[in-house]
């Protein structure tokens, strides 16, 4: 093979196991080893803060109901009020997200008010969750992530799992739950 046609048909493999991986549902990432959990939550609080890691003073780390754990945690900006906030991580350890307590609770205000069916998840997105495993989970709990994305807790016959959709349907990450 000439030089360019190996270039051009590397470039087109590369561009064809990208597509590939971007299409397909994401899966848990690697899991935090429960001795790192805290200073993990606060390297990606500082992250989307934007402070610096050393004005955050990280609180309790506490098991969930489902097995997973939530850190807290908090920072200040001068004289200004200390912001409140929270790591989650799954069952198996897996980061999941860093939201401020003012976040989460209007998340759970907006989950007591939606009178949908699914909790305000769409068919489409039950649809995708449930595609995952060929099979069909019935939707046990809601919560939304962000406007229209939503974490599924689905009850198949083997157990619960976790299911995070995207508004578009897009399944971007799902595990079984312990």
């Amino acid at each position: 093979m000439t030089p360019g046609v190996l270039h051009r048909a590397a470039a087109l493999a590369l561009a064809a196991a990208t597509a590939a991986a971007a299409s397909a549902p994401a899966r848990a990432a690697e899991p935090v080893a429960e001795a790192d959990m805290l200073r993990w939550c606060q390297g990606e609080a500082a992250a989307r803060f934007d402070v610096s890691p050393q004005s955050i003073r990280m609180g309790d780390l506490d098991p969930t109901d489902n097995d997973g754990r939530l850190a807290h945690g908090r920072y200040r900006i001068g004289d200004a009020k200390a912001v409140k906030f929270l790591c989650r991580y799954s069952p198996k350890g897996v980061f999941r997200w860093v939201r401020t307590e003012d976040e989460q609770a209007a998340i759970a205000e907006n989950r007591k008010q939606s009178t949908k069916a699914n909790g305000g998840a769409t068919p489409r997105q039950v649809r995708a969750c449930n595609a995952v495993e060929d099979r069909y989970g019935e939707v046990v709990e809601t919560t939304p992530l962000k406007p229209g994305a939503f974490e599924l807790i689905l009850q198949y016959d083997d157990g619960r799992y976790v299911c995070d959709v995207e508004e578009n349907g897009k399944v971007t990450f799902f595990e079984k739950l312990r």
